[in-house]
């Protein structure tokens, strides 16, 4: 499994020199794949959990609750999802030619 994660060029060269990139990565990706359906579970618990505090609290999904208790005035639930749709449509790709740029040198 390849696991790309975006990091300071300095970064880079340091985990690349001392090898805590690689050992780091090697360490938490099987525990990730052994863990997945406790993780899974946990986080469906934790979804059931948040809706219904937004329910209780008149509001139709955690989303709009959050934006109301975080005082968010100057974007939408809305402007949110169509700026991370336009980052995974443009951004998201322009960034993978960027690793493989890297990778290839």
């Amino acid at each position: 499994m390849v696991v790309s994660i975006p990091c300071p060029r300095w970064a880079n060269i340091f985990w690349k020199q001392t090898g805590l990139y690689v050992s780091g990565l090697e360490s938490i990706g099987p525990t990730r794949i052994k863990d997945k359906d406790k993780m899974e579970e946990i986080f469906e618990s934790m979804f059931e959990l948040r809706n219904s505090i937004a329910c209780n609290a008149g509001f139709s999904n955690f989303t709009d609750y959050q934006f109301k208790a975080y005082h968010r005035f100057d974007y939408s639930p809305g402007d949110c999802k169509k700026y991370h749709e336009t980052v995974e449509k443009l951004i998201v790709p322009l960034n993978g030619k960027i690793l493989s740029k890297r990778v290839s040198k």
